[in-house]
């Protein structure tokens, strides 16, 4: 019975540990014909978008968009947390449906439901 817990936690922490996101700060790049978002050392994802190939600028622009967004993730998940955060200590209670927003937010990113 021992054996099974200490299996089932290591397990678990190796898990835990795997499944964390790109730490740092992540950058919108330009390479090869498409745009990508890295973090330190590490390609985060590639956009690539279909459907648009006959509007080469308009192409670019929505590959742009898409890679800044994803870029701009953990700014605003630091974001989030730190307005739910101080809104607690603050004891300022803002409507409801804005602290629930929040809280959807953080958990969707961190995927917690």
């Amino acid at each position: 019975m021992q054996k099974r817990k200490w299996i089932k936690k290591a397990i678990k922490t190796i898990k835990e540990k795997m499944i964390k996101p790109t730490p740092g700060k992540w950058n919108v790049v330009f390479k090869n014909g498409h745009y990508s978002v890295e973090g330190k050392s590490v390609i985060v994802c590639h956009i690539q978008s279909y459907g648009m190939q006959n509007q080469k600028e308009e192409y670019y622009l929505h590959e742009k968009r898409e890679a800044v967004l994803i870029a701009a993730a953990p700014e605003l998940l630091e974001a989030c947390k730190i307005a739910l955060q101080e809104f607690n200590e603050m004891g300022y209670e803002p409507p409801k449906y804005k602290i629930e927003l929040l809280r959807q937010a953080i958990a969707k990113a961190e995927e917690k439901k």
